[in-house]
């Protein structure tokens, strides 16, 4: 069962768009669009490019939304997914802008790597109130 969301979040080291999904035990993290599509729309396009991949981002994000389908389906629908156990995170730390349509920061440490999503703080107020009901004793709000 899914708990909550964060959409939109840009993940560091790939520079992909992802949606995390969290679920009873465990991180999903779902691809929605990857780099090389915003950044070859981008070249193209410019400005007018980079919004029209934003939009196309943030409609098949809402898509995603209103589907129904379960954990597992998620997980299995594109190669590039992938789940972090709740057991295999040792700490998370949200690092919030105070501007609201500012960038926020996840760090996700777990026993096997370090991963760091960036998000827009406007798409995921929520996140501040959703994440210490899933991570009560590892989390660190800045």
């Amino acid at each position: 069962m899914i708990q909550g969301r964060i959409i939109m979040a840009l993940e560091r080291k790939w520079s992909s768009t992802n949606m995390l999904h969290f679920t009873n035990n465990r991180i999903i993290v779902e691809r929605v669009a990857g780099a090389v599509k915003a950044g070859g729309a981008y070249a193209l396009g410019g400005i007018v490019g980079w919004k029209i991949a934003d939009r196309h981002t943030r409609k098949k994000t809402e898509k995603i939304i209103q589907e129904t389908v379960t954990p597992d389906q998620i997980l299995n629908s594109n190669e590039k997914n992938y789940a972090i156990n709740y057991d295999d995170i040792q700490k998370v730390t949200l690092k919030r802008k105070t501007v609201y349509y500012g960038t926020s920061f996840l760090t996700i440490e777990s026993k096997n790597k370090k991963t760091v999503f960036t998000f827009p703080r406007k798409h995921n107020d929520h996140a501040p109130t959703l994440l210490p009901k899933i991570f009560p004793d590892k989390i660190e709000i800045i």
